[in-house]
């Protein structure tokens, strides 16, 4: 079996993790707090995670290679299998991707999403 990736906020609420713990396992079971996703109980506490991978930019602005950094061989266009994929660095959750050259370098010039602000409505 493989394993998923979940994030606790119960362990936020705790305040041990500001923003949730974020982890790798086979069930919803959080290996710190032991918030278990799978009870009636738990199951707001914690919540499957989102793998978003990286894909890299092309010579054209705003158009990447329809692949994946961490898998430069699958093609995303058209995919049916679940791969979720984006050219900002600031949201990518792939640890693998993170690791490329591809992503160290666009994160050079990325842009900083962390004082975003949303506008109403």
């Amino acid at each position: 079996m493989s394993l998923k990736a979940w994030k606790c906020y119960n362990c936020e609420a705790r305040g041990t993790h500001p923003g949730g713990h974020d982890f790798e396992a086979e069930t919803a079971v959080c290996p710190l707090c032991k918030a278990d996703g799978t009870t009636p109980r738990g199951r707001h506490a914690v919540l499957p995670r989102v793998v978003l991978h990286f894909d890299p930019p092309t010579a054209v602005v705003g158009i990447g290679e329809n692949a994946i950094a961490c898998r430069p061989t699958v093609n995303i266009v058209g995919n049916r299998n679940g791969i979720r994929a984006t050219g900002e660095p600031a949201v990518v959750t792939c640890e693998a991707c993170k690791a490329t050259e591809a992503f160290k370098n666009a994160s050079v010039g990325a842009t900083d999403l962390s004082n975003a602000v949303t506008l109403p409505d």
